[in-house]
């Protein structure tokens, strides 16, 4: 996209990758600020406008941005968003358990964090949900090497987010989004196990039923991973007013 004239801006969220790890609510808000105070400290005018693109949990912080500032983003890219998926009972008795922790100022989150070093590096499985074996395999390694770089910092990113981002039963998000006017693109992989479209395709429609909504054949949820050419390409093309085309020919 750098290279088709786009001034291309990618950063850690806060507890992730190499960003700190501040002592604040993982929450949307939070992110949301990030990303505005990002783009003011790179000397981004106020009223500069910009295209956002938000994958996975990113696709509730895109949604946000899109919804609170309609003055600066243009439009949006939803690939494979949370926030409609149900979740499991395990998981969210889980959930609740963290939530009633922080409300009783026990630092569940921070305890867990510390016991993460204890843990049997073979028992996790740091693999994305992508089809391509040996990139897979790529990615586990490097995924396996950042976190026990610092497991505590990211054991403890992982439940704070898990706990304060709205990861399912987030319908009044996307209808929020929705009502707002802003225009957005959707963009999901056909064998997505983690957010699988056929979950959340009535929900969608309910909200969006014009939105585009391209689905990439042989693509797990990962698609930025696996296939960052065809979510650029398409990228490039809703961006520039042109809606989302056939993926680009593959190299011989």
């Amino acid at each position: 996209m750098a290279s088709h004239g786009f001034n291309v801006l990618t950063f850690d969220l806060f507890g992730f990758g190499l960003s700190k790890s501040p002592s604040k609510r993982f929450n949307v808000e939070l992110y949301v600020q990030q990303t505005m105070d990002l783009l003011s400290l790179l000397g981004y005018a106020e009223e500069k406008r910009f295209y956002v693109i938000g994958f996975s949990m990113g696709g509730l912080i895109a949604m946000e941005l899109a919804r609170r500032f309609p003055q600066r983003v243009a439009r949006t890219l939803l690939v494979a968003p949370a926030g409609l998926v149900s979740l499991s009972r395990s998981q969210r008795y889980g959930i609740r358990a963290l939530k009633l922790a922080r409300s009783m100022r026990i630092p569940a989150a921070s305890v867990l964090a510390k016991l993460s070093k204890c843990v049997n590096p073979n028992s996790i499985d740091f693999e994305p949900d992508i089809c391509d074996a040996e990139l897979s395999q790529q990615a586990a390694e490097q995924n396996a090497k950042m976190f026990w770089s610092d497991p505590e910092k990211y054991t403890k990113a992982w439940l704070k987010s898990v706990r304060d981002m709205r990861l399912a039963g987030g319908q009044d998000v996307y209808e929020g989004l929705a009502t707002s006017g802003a225009e957005v693109m959707f963009m999901w992989g056909d064998a997505d196990c983690t957010v699988p479209l056929h979950e959340v395709q009535d929900d969608l429609r309910a909200f969006f039923p014009t939105a585009p909504v391209l689905v990439v054949k042989d693509a797990g949820h990962s698609l930025l991973l696996e296939h960052s050419d065809i979510v650029a390409f398409n990228a490039m093309h809703w961006f520039h007013h042109t809606g989302p085309t056939p993926p680009p020919p593959t190299k011989p």
